[in-house]
């Protein structure tokens, strides 16, 4: 679910403050999962595409590829007006749950 190797780098560039930044971002990623299923369920592509960019970013910045890439293929889906499927944005919320897990044991 995550770049060991990327997140061992951050972890050491940035020091003890990346244990923080690595819970803030936790935090956000439970908040915003429920807004990306309820954007897909009203339909909502724009803020679908918004909300999937912004998690798509924090999630890269840590390492969270799995994450990162499936926000990638939402986002572009959204931005490109396309329906997108449930069962996309139900494995979003597993690979969610799942690199929570592997941070909180990165951690």
């Amino acid at each position: 679910m995550i770049n060991k190797a990327f997140f061992a780098q951050q972890q050491l560039a940035v020091g003890h403050s990346f244990n923080g930044i690595v819970q803030q971002y936790i935090q956000i990623l439970a908040e915003t999962i429920p807004i990306i299923k309820q954007s897909w369920q009203d339909n909502d592509l724009q803020k679908l595409s918004t909300i999937t960019h912004r998690l798509k970013g924090s999630s890269g910045s840590i390492g969270a590829e799995v994450l990162f890439t499936q926000l990638k293929e939402i986002e572009r889906q959204a931005k490109a007006g396309e329906k997108i499927d449930i069962k996309l944005i139900e494995k979003l919320e597993l690979t969610a749950k799942l690199t929570t897990k592997e941070l909180f044991r990165e951690l």
